[in-house]
């Protein structure tokens, strides 16, 4: 029997065992894990608030980054110059999220090249407006074979559908229409502590390219524990937490979106947690 089914199975079997009020190993099988430096989005701003994310991931230490690289200008340019790191590029742009099939494929061409060699390429995000079978047919597959045919070691990462009950089954559906047969990385949204859901949705490793919890009080403990947990179950090491800022100070960030140069206005307890752990000495 193989990991996931493995897992598939025994979640299925501590689940009931918790509703007949028993103990059993089987409970704790998915807390097997150990705290890593974990990965962070950061939204690719301009302006001070570019510097400023570039200084704290300096302070943090982070060595694993997910960003939109754009596809009508050079959105990541910035970063990938300033900030040395591992990074999930993600083919998108949030000024046009969906475009013309037409034009994809020389939008797809041209945000490859101009941002080489990175980890992955995540091809969109969220496309909640597209079936699957279009997502895959007239976005994914083009795009893999361009980025496989720039670079045959470059790595296609599919579109994580939102971390929602509707997305999960997005994910699922996303399977059926072929998506396995163009990427390497499945990607996932894991909102809740509930990454089982995922085991037998694909036969690719996985990319938890966002998760998070809207709440900074809550910050560390999703850090330490839930991303632990996540890792465990669906055996990546690859989560980015969302987010390092945000256009709003809403809850998901760790620092402010007015933080500038020098002047890094903390939000979250688990930026100072990170920066203690991890940080540069």
């Amino acid at each position: 029997m193989d990991r996931r089914k493995f897992l598939k199975q025994a979640s299925l079997a501590a689940a009931g065992t918790a509703l007949a009020g028993c103990n059993s190993d089987l409970l704790n099988i998915f807390n097997q894990g150990k705290e890593k430096l974990w990965g962070l989005n950061v939204h690719s701003f301009t302006g001070a608030i570019a510097g400023a994310q570039i200084e704290a991931l300096q302070q943090l230490g982070i060595r694993r980054v997910r960003i939109a690289l754009g596809l009508h200008s050079d959105l990541a340019g910035p970063y990938l110059r300033g900030y040395a790191a591992e990074y999930v590029g993600l083919v998108h742009d949030y000024n046009d999220p969906v475009p013309n099939p037409s034009a994809w494929p020389d939008l797809v061409r041209r945000a490859v090249e101009r941002s080489p060699g990175l980890f992955s390429y995540e091809i969109l995000n969220e496309p909640v407006s597209l079936t699957s079978s279009v997502y895959v047919e007239q976005y994914l597959k083009p795009a893999y074979q361009i980025i496989k045919g720039i670079n045959p070691g470059y790595q296609v990462a599919a579109a994580a559908p939102p971390g929602t009950s509707g997305g999960r089954l997005d994910f699922y559906a996303m399977t059926s229409a072929g998506a396995d047969d163009w990427c390497d990385y499945r990607a996932a949204h894991v909102y809740q502590d509930n990454p089982e859901y995922y085991l037998e949705g694909t036969s690719r490793p996985f990319l938890i390219t966002e998760t998070g919890v809207q709440d900074p009080a809550r910050h560390v403990d999703w850090w330490t524990n839930t991303m632990t947990h996540i890792s465990g179950v669906l055996s990546t090491d690859r989560l980015y937490l969302y987010t390092l800022s945000d256009s709003e100070d809403s809850g998901w960030a760790l620092i402010s979106r007015n933080s500038r140069p020098g002047a890094i206005r903390v939000l979250s307890p688990l930026y100072d947690y990170i920066k203690s752990k991890y940080g540069r000495r």
